[in-house]
């Protein structure tokens, strides 16, 4: 389909769109954590990406290359719109552990989400590597590629990210300390 779409079909690049547009919308909607805001910017992103059909070698997955320019096409988007700046750290820490060592499916329920929850907390770009390495299961490698660094940055840039969410659950009491 790639190759169609190179030479001009609209519908192969049409279904190459059905195809990504989950993956696209669910990058930029984990960034913006606005519906209204991630259909623009995804639908940004796939017009970026036809505009430069021309410039895709083929040296990545389509879908990497492809998810590149829709995080590119988010982080311009937060940029451009500085409304979009991390939250301040809730002050008021829940407690969820309890004392017993056979914790009740709740307790984990609540210990997942207040992870889920640091991880919105944190800014959008470092929210989306963690989900990129974590939930999509994506390598280093193919962040790195996605993002334009190294691949020793993007272990660096993890190690920094790992120890903020630490710092996060530490004071959410979900670690200890």
């Amino acid at each position: 389909m790639v190759t169609q779409s190179l030479s001009g079909d609209q519908r192969a690049y049409a279904s190459l769109v059905n195809r990504y547009q989950h993956m696209v919308f669910t990058l930029v909607y984990s960034m913006l954590r606005n519906k209204e805001e991630a259909d623009e910017v995804a639908q940004d992103a796939f017009v970026k990406a036809y505009l430069s059909l021309k410039q895709f070698r083929g040296d990545s997955k389509f879908s990497s290359w492809l998810y590149r320019i829709a995080y590119r096409t988010c982080l311009d988007y937060i940029r451009k719109n500085a409304k979009h700046k991390m939250d301040g750290i809730d002050d008021k820490s829940t407690k969820y552990l309890s004392d017993n060592a056979a914790e009740s499916y709740n307790e984990l329920e609540q210990k997942e989400q207040t992870v889920r929850d640091c991880i919105e907390k944190l800014p959008a770009e470092e929210s989306a590597f963690v989900k990129m390495f974590y939930f999509d299961k994506m390598s280093l490698s193919e962040i790195a590629d996605i993002v334009g660094i190294s691949e020793n940055n993007a272990k660096v840039k993890l190690f920094r990210i790992r120890n903020k969410l630490k710092t996060m659950l530490e004071e959410k009491q979900l670690l200890a300390i």
